[in-house]
């Protein structure tokens, strides 16, 4: 593949994912498959008529209804008798109370065009926060949730049936089997991460020193340095003008294409979130995936995110420092090829915001 069209599917991928919660390092970071197993299970659901578990989309659930996204997160989707079907999603990130209070505000994005109604009772829940709604388009259907902070998770349940208040019973009577499976993964507490640094908090410096070098990808084998893109990817989607830039490109020995960018923003955390919420820089008109992992890391902000689409093959991941944004993007024959690339490769870029 050559090299300029590589390139050209690297700055393209704007597909966004996952941060991370680097405070808790003996327990280690939650991960999707952990957050899998506080699924409600077929026994949970014996009682509504199961009839199949449906595989879906891993995207998280709450997507651009929240300004932040989630470090780990896992979904389960299943169809009932008489044409019902319910979802329920676990969840973590950095403030979960937070974001019941950003959904309430945007519950609409759940779904276009539909009108809301009164949510679902849930009870007196052992939880920090809890929120419902209901939505419909034509009074028959419904489509109501549920959804609950505790500590670190949030947990929703979904259902969809012709009824607001059989909807509605469906996601309260789920709920004491969902918060089980929080109990199964243990809860901990939120606000993991360091707090967002302040005005002045991180003195400016200049981004290049930050930038990859050739001796930083020593251990990818043969590498060849390509001319970088004009703009990087942050630049394309968030549509902002950085104080200060520095963009660098490279062929790794596979053939993959690596673009990194280091920039600084005035409030380079907060310009992540809006990065996260804009569908069209998640994933445009191509899949969604979810990002690499990559453990720990010392910043205050990091997602990932990999997108597939005709012709491009890709991953991501941005971290915030101060108001140093830095962001890895590989295109590669696989999705693998670059998932594996940026795990790979954000570590050492973190590690590069030292020498600012």
């Amino acid at each position: 593949m050559r090299p300029a069209l590589l390139v050209s599917m690297a700055v393209s991928l704007l597909a966004l994912g996952c941060t991370a919660d680097p405070d808790v390092a003996p327990l280690g970071p939650r991960t999707s498959a952990e957050l899998t197993s506080a699924l409600v299970t077929e026994g949970d659901l014996a009682g509504e008529g199961v009839v199949a578990r449906v595989e879906s989309e891993q995207k998280p659930f709450l997507g651009a209804c929240v300004p932040d996204s989630p470090s780990a997160h896992a979904l389960a989707r299943w169809t009932l008798r008489e044409d019902r079907a319910v979802t329920h999603a676990v969840e973590t990130y950095r403030r979960p109370a937070d974001m019941i209070d950003a959904l309430r505000d945007r519950e609409v994005c759940l779904e276009k065009g539909m009108r809301t109604a009164m949510g679902p009772v849930l009870g007196a829940l052992d939880v920090d926060a809890q929120h419902s709604w209901c939505l419909t388009e034509d009074d028959r259907r419904y489509r109501c949730g549920g959804v609950v902070a505790k500590g670190d998770l949030l947990v929703i349940i979904s259902a969809d049936a012709v009824g607001r208040n059989e909807t509605g019973t469906i996601v309260a009577n789920l709920f004491p089997a969902a918060l089980r499976g929080v109990e199964r993964v243990g809860v901990r507490p939120s606000k993991v991460l360091p707090a967002d640094p302040t005005p002045g908090e991180w003195a400016p410096g200049d981004p290049s020193a930050a930038l990859l070098t050739l001796d930083d990808l020593a251990g990818e084998g043969e590498v060849r340095s390509l001319k970088p893109p004009a703009a990087s990817v942050a630049q394309l989607c968030l549509l902002a003008t950085p104080e200060a830039q520095a963009i660098g490109s490279w062929r790794l020995a596979d053939g993959s294409v690596v673009v990194h960018s280091v920039e600084s923003y005035e409030n380079a955390a907060g310009q992540v979130r809006v990065f996260t919420r804009d569908s069209r820089c998640t994933y445009g008109d191509g899949r969604w995936e979810p990002g690499p992992e990559w453990g720990h890391l010392d910043v205050h902000v990091q997602v990932s995110w990999c997108s597939t689409r005709p012709g491009v093959r890709g991953c991501g991941g941005v971290v915030v420092r101060g108001d140093l944004m830095s962001t890895v993007v590989v295109a590669a024959e696989t999705t693998a090829a670059a998932r594996a690339a940026v795990a790979r490769l954000m570590p050492l870029a973190v590690a590069a915001l030292d020498r600012v």
